[in-house]
């Protein structure tokens, strides 16, 4: 976006507003006495959000809003500041492509949108609230294409919109008027697709509509009347397609119109090698002619459609490699492709070049069905994405996939009709693996998609040894990318499981089966692991590492659903008459340094700290105590932050005491999380919940008779609590032989 200006400070005086808005320069002497005068270009690199400028407006306060597809800027001559949707916010602004804008008399500012309504924008609390445009129940109100906003002499806001006319909002603010066109009623709208309103010096209100030519409003009799094309002539419009309307100094009108069809074949004959040009005369109008050279070959027979479909998709010969080899090695399912695009005609070619190959494709209309559909779960293998799309850009759309996807989990090819290099660089420069310009042939495109299956593939195969979650810790995108010496620091929850008594289980099968045992286990455990956003950092055979870098309490909840599994698992096993199993799990979080170590030819993905050493040394206090979930007291620093947000089953942890661990100089306390117990189990730990805290106070404090008593009772309604038993046993102990000196209550565990 050009400035221009004086040569000095950028400021927001009138003069840069009106160079803003493309106005000559002839027309301003003031600019033209200054000595010298500069354009500054103002891109993403200053902070705009997105190069394709939309809409302008200076409001009272002398600040700039500049429209964008991608989100509204404010800019106060130094800054931007960016406004964009978030489906999680109602206060934010409906959609990121903004269309349109106007100040209102009450110094509040309308934006409107395409494909999200008309917004108001309260400059006290920066705020935006979604405006209502009508008391119908049309959902599709909600996801309006403003096209033009315009504030009359009276104060009435006119909103014009594509597909639903022409509304009015009252100077109060408290009445909204709607006009559409009626096929019965010559004196409605003329089309429902307005393009342009215009108040001229008069106060009448001048509308433009994309098919119906330009009409006049007459507010006395509620009536408009129109101006359209006539293929018989006359004083009346030449293009039916009214988009600009503008009054100069003598009160003069001037109606531009689209007139795409003469520069299309203009473009078409030049193309093919000819010319085109035009020879005009007063009073008899215009005449255009063209040339196009002759050719020197000879006329060849075209194959039908079919034929050529078939040739195409046929999977054998060199030129058709690139749709034989789409086709995934071994029996495996179709290759899921979410494509997405708000045009059906996109949708049904895209279609139709990838129908005869092994794809399963999900479609997609708009930007935040997109987001929905990858939210969902569902699991794409690629992303075809347009880029000019209503409400959310395929920019966004693109941006909000790297969010959670590496370009190496998940491509994303930029399919759009914007070929110009910003776009392109912007498209890469947000994650996009590739960006094919419309029109392609089909083989281009089915080349471009073969290459970035094939890349997925591979990055996938790699993603099973090395995690994507890993990379993405020490900052890489790819594998490929990756150098010994990349670490880095984070705060992370480890989670230790590991079956109990798993030798004496070998003992009982053979190598295979006990391969098969494993392989069964981890199975099981690996992808609840993988839903709450950890990642398997190593396979143990009889245990599993994992990783969770985000909250403590994504670690606690696949904790329970991993126990939960594990009942499941044992049903069938118990059905095939072998033995169930029981696993033991161990929590800890705290800082962990994940990196690259090893030397220049053999290199291996490691995490080392401290916190590793302890929640492995936690998890084996599962069989101690009796419990199928240990956590750490570090674990629990969420519980204060998100506690009303948690699921019931979290909060029931039990406090067990402190315990110093081998090798450790300081205790760690710890809770049991018997959320992860049978719901029989766990609702009776529940209700003894109280009695359970109050024996164990009676017990730090040495007072072991009345522990006991309360810990026997509990027994009563739970003889299956292993961790009452062993208190219990303790009290006892210590009633009969005594405490030792110096005794505090912290358990020392000598025992790895």
């Amino acid at each position: 976006m050009p400035i221009c200006g004086p040569k000095k400070r950028l400021g927001l005086a009138p003069e840069c507003l009106l160079l803003l808005l493309g106005a000559a320069l002839a027309w301003n002497p003031s600019l033209l006495a200054q000595p010298s005068l500069y354009f500054q270009h103002l891109s993403e690199n200053e902070g705009l959000s997105q190069p394709s400028v939309t809409c302008m407006l200076q409001d009272k306060y002398g600040f700039m809003w500049i429209g964008t597809r991608d989100g509204l800027n404010k800019y106060n001559g130094y800054e931007f500041r960016v406004f964009r949707h978030d489906a999680g916010d109602s206060s934010s602004i409906s959609s990121n492509t903004i269309s349109a804008l106007a100040e209102g008399h009450e110094g509040v500012l309308w934006a409107g949108t395409d494909g999200g309504g008309l917004n108001r924008f309260d400059p006290l609390t920066e705020t935006f609230q979604l405006v209502p445009l009508s008391t119908e129940s049309d959902s599709n109100l909600a996801s309006l294409q403003v096209t033009c906003l315009v504030e009359d002499s009276k104060g009435g806001l006119w909103i014009g919109a594509n597909r639903y006319g022409l509304f009015r909002l009252s100077a109060g603010r408290d009445t909204i008027l709607s006009f559409r066109h009626d096929p019965d009623n010559p004196e409605s709208l003329g089309a429902d697709n307005v393009t342009a309103v215009f108040e001229d010096a008069r106060g009448v209100i001048w509308v433009g509509t994309l098919g119906a030519g330009l009409s006049r409003w007459d507010e006395r009799t509620g009536t408009f009347h129109h101006y359209r094309y006539r293929p018989e002539g006359g004083p009346e419009l030449k293009e039916d397609f009214a988009d600009v309307i503008f009054e100069d100094s003598q009160g003069v009108l001037w109606i531009g119109t689209w007139g795409l069809g003469l520069s299309i074949s203009k473009q078409l004959v030049e193309l093919h090698g000819g010319r085109m040009w035009v020879e005009s005369e007063m009073g008899k109008g215009s005449s255009f002619f063209f040339t196009l050279p002759l050719t020197k070959e000879k006329a060849v027979t075209v194959a039908a459609p079919a034929e050529t479909s078939r040739i195409l998709w046929q999977p054998s010969g060199e030129e058709n490699a690139v749709v034989a080899n789409t086709q995934p090695s071994g029996k495996h399912d179709a290759i899921p492709i979410l494509v997405v695009d708000d045009e059906p005609i996109n949708q049904q070619v895209l279609k139709n070049h990838l129908s005869e190959g092994p794809f399963q494709l999900t479609q997609a209309m708009n930007g935040e069905e997109a987001i929905r559909i990858l939210e969902s779960g569902q699991r794409f293998d690629l992303v075809l994405l347009d880029v000019m799309m209503p409400r959310i850009s395929g920019y966004e759309v693109c941006r909000r996939i790297r969010e959670k996807y590496l370009p190496s989990e998940l491509p994303v090819i930029m399919v759009t009709a914007k070929n110009q290099v910003p776009g392109l660089v912007q498209g890469l420069a947000l994650g996009a693996n590739d960006y094919l310009a419309k029109p392609f042939t089909k083989e281009e495109f089915l080349a471009r998609v073969k290459t970035q299956l094939d890349l997925h593939r591979i990055n996938s195969a790699t993603g099973k040894f090395v995690p994507s979650e890993f990379l993405r810790s020490i900052g890489r995108e790819r594998i490929t990318e990756v150098a010994l010496g990349d670490h880095t620091e984070r705060e992370v929850t480890i989670l230790f499981c590991d079956i109990r008594d798993y030798t004496a289980l070998a003992e009982t099968m053979t190598p295979e089966e006990n391969y098969h045992f494993v392989n069964a286990f981890n199975g099981r455990m690996g992808p609840v692991i993988r839903r709450h956003r950890g990642f398997v950092n190593q396979y143990l055979g009889d245990g599993i590492m994992a990783v969770f870098p985000e909250k403590p309490e994504d670690a606690a909840q696949a904790s329970i659903e991993m126990q939960e599994a594990l009942r499941q698992y044992n049903t069938g096993r118990q059905a095939r008459q072998l033995q169930p199993i029981r696993m033991g799990i161990g929590l800890h979080s705290g800082p962990l340094v994940m990196g690259i170590i090893g030397d220049d030819q053999r290199m291996d993905a490691a995490t080392i700290a401290d916190t590793v050493n302890v929640a492995s040394r936690v998890e084996s206090l599962t069989k101690y105590y009796g419990v199928n979930i240990l956590m750490s007291e570090a674990s629990l620093r969420w519980k204060s932050e998100t506690m009303e947000s948690l699921p019931p089953y979290s909060l029931q942890l039990r406090f067990l005491g402190r315990v110093q661990v081998k090798g450790k100089k300081e205790a760690i306390g710890l809770y049991e999380c018997f959320g992860g117990d049978s719901p029989d189990i766990a609702g009776k730990k529940q209700e003894t919940l109280e009695q359970f805290e109050t024996g164990l106070q009676y017990y730090f404090d040495k007072k072991f008779a009345q522990a006991a008593v309360v810990f026997e009772k509990i027994l009563e309604l739970n003889p299956r609590d292993q961790t009452v038993r062993l208190f219990l046993n303790k009290a006892a102990a210590y009633i009969t032989q005594g405490v030792p000196e110096g005794w505090t209550g912290v358990e020392r565990m000598d025992k790895k």
